[in-house]
Order: structure tokens, then C-alpha cells, then sequence
């Protein structure tokens, strides 16, 4: 992988296949202008054997990563670049004048603020003048989202996002069914106007996809996660922001879904592929006798066994 300061050890405990980012990652990884790279490895810290992880590189500006600029204070350089990553308010942020919604478009009564965290610059390097930019071009992109003239070409939202960027994230979330997918962990990130004046998404977090959580009927196949229908509980909290339901309401942009998605299923998503690369995935956990000893140190199978999990992706995938 290419070098970098700044790395993360993803612990993929709670993930009995072991696999569900990386599965994700190298399925998206042609459709987005950056997808985070990993390696599995196995960790010994001071003598004590703690299993496998994915040693992965991490959302952020890098040469190799996000291509981001250091944003200014006036002119072209305060448009860029910026992080931001929608999820909980546990680290700075700031909240959308727009509440989460239900499926119907009624705003719910309880816990219905979406945060964005700002991610680059970190928020304790940036100038108010910053802090104010980039609030006002979310606020921009809400309201053209909002209004009544929202799906034109010129003076709608397409000025302000990437569509095929939004697809490319919608179609990862909804292909793998990820529970936490839209309202947690979801990045958006924006260059210099003159580079590009439109937000983009980038991939993180799928280990509760693929049906692995016992929350929102994470292992049903048959509905939109965009749509919050299994997060209808007014007192769940981190809901969905309202941005891809208003998406699925202009035709273009459902023409464009429609074609990407065929897209996908002739390239990295046909079924011949998934198997493929979910199989090179546990074949190379097997060799070498790592997932052995990762089972050994964890007891992460009682009642079943690696090859079940592994099957109940495949299985959970091919109903999806």
C-alpha cells in the first residue's frame, strides 16, 4: 500500500466471516475515486496473541488518499478541501437545519438531529471563517435538496453534489444492507470549486452488514435502508438524513441508479464475482493456519463454524 503517517487496525471480532469491509471495499473500489486499501495481519503485542485484524488505511487527506487541499481564509482557497463524515455528536460537529425523516417524509418527534463531524481540517486547526464555509455550502446543498426546483440541471442540487458519487454510495449501502449505513460513518467531501464545486462520498464501516446485527431487521433482504423503514422507532437515535429519499424523487437520478446498477451487476457485482472474490477472501485467511489460530484465541465458533458464516453471507447476499 502506499505510504502514509496515519493507519488504522480494524478488529473485526464482532464480524464472525471476517470479511464484510474488505468484501465491500474490493467490490466498490472501481466506482469511487478512492476506496480505502487493507491487508489482513495477524497482532502480537508484548508477547500476547490477539488474532487477526485489517491493518486499513483510514478516510483523509493523503497524497494517495483524499487528495485534499488545506482550505484558506477568502477566494478559491477557503472552498477547499473538506472532510466531513456524518455520525453521532461525540466529536465536534455541527447539526443540518434539516431533520431526519420517515419513509412518508414526516419528520420524527424525538432524536431526529443529524451531525456532521468535521474530519479535515481537524476542527481544533480551523478558522471560524472555515467552520462558517463549510456549514453554509451543507445548508446550500440541503436547500436546493429541499426546494421545489430541486431537479434542475442548472440551479438545483447538481451544483452541489456529485450524483453518480451519491449512486455509487447508495448502491453499496443498499447491495449489502448495512444497518449503520447512511447514518453513521457516512463521508462527504468537497475540493476547491475550481478542482469541483460538488460534495462526493467516500466507503467506511460495513461490519454490520450483510445481516450481521440483531438491530433493525438487519438480516431481512426485501426494503430500502434508504428509507429508514426498519429505523421508525422515534427514540432511535442517528437516524438518516433526508438527502437520498429526496434523491429517489427526481428521474433522472433514478435513470442514472437503474444504469449504474446494471452496470455493476455485468462488472465487480455480478454473482459469479461476489463468490469469487468472497472465496479468494477465506482462502486466504485459511492458508497459513491464521483463521486457526484466531479461532483458538477468541472461541469465536461454539454451535457453528467459519464455513457456516461464510455460507450465510453468500446465502444472505444472493436473496439481497
Amino acid at each position: 500500500m502506499p505510504k502514509d503517517n496515519t493507519w488504522v487496525l480494524l478488529a473485526p471480532y464482532g464480524d464472525r466471516s471476517l470479511l464484510r469491509d474488505v468484501l465491500v471495499f474490493q467490490l466498490a473500489r472501481p466506482y469511487f475515486d478512492y476506496t480505502p486499501r487493507c491487508r489482513y495481519c495477524e497482532m502480537v503485542l508484548d508477547g500476547v496473541y490477539y488474532g487477526i485484524f485489517v491493518l486499513a488505511e483510514n478516510i483523509r487527506k493523503g497524497k494517495y488518499r483524499l487528495n485534499l487541499d488545506d482550505p484558506g481564509t477568502s477566494g478559491d482557497a477557503l472552498t477547499g478541501g473538506y472532510l466531513l463524515q456524518i455520525d453521532r455528536n461525540d466529536e465536534p460537529c455541527f447539526t443540518s437545519t434539516y431533520p431526519a425523516v420517515d419513509s412518508l417524509g414526516n419528520t420524527y418527534r424525538a432524536y431526529n438531529k443529524i451531525y456532521l463531524q468535521y474530519k479535515h481540517p481537524d476542527y481544533e486547526d480551523m478558522d471560524p471563517v472555515q467552520t462558517d464555509y463549510i456549514q453554509q455550502r451543507v445548508k446550500q446543498m440541503e436547500d436546493a435538496l429541499a426546494g421545489e426546483d430541486f431537479t434542475n440541471p442548472s440551479t438545483g442540487y447538481r451544483q452541489y453534489l456529485d450524483p453518480m458519487s451519491f449512486i455509487d454510495q447508495q448502491l453499496s449501502q443498499e447491495i449489502s444492507g448495512n444497518v449503520d449505513g447512511y447514518r453513521l460513518s457516512t463521508n462527504i467531501y468537497k475540493h476547491r470549486d475550481s478542482q469541483d464545486p460538488r460534495f462526493k462520498t467516500a466507503l467506511w464501516d460495513f461490519n454490520l452488514a450483510f445481516g450481521n446485527s440483531g438491530s433493525y431487521n438487519s438480516k431481512g433482504t426485501d426494503f430500502w435502508r434508504y428509507q429508514n423503514s426498519y429505523i421508525t422507532n422515534y427514540n432511535a437515535q442517528n437516524k438518516m438524513p433526508f438527502w437520498w429519499m429526496r434523491l429517489m424523487e427526481d428521474p433522472t437520478y433514478v435513470h442514472q441508479l437503474k444504469a449504474r446498477y446494471a452496470q455493476y451487476r455485468q462488472e465487480n457485482y455480478s454473482d459469479e464475482h461476489i463468490e469469487a472474490t468472497i472465496d479468494s477472501i477465506t482462502t486466504l485467511l485459511k492458508e497459513g493456519g491464521a483463521l486457526e489460530r484466531n479461532n483458538i484465541a477468541w472461541k469465536m465458533f461454539k454451535s457453528s463454524t467459519y464455513d457456516m458464516e461464510i455460507d450465510r453471507v453468500k446465502t444472505w447476499l444472493r436473496e439481497r
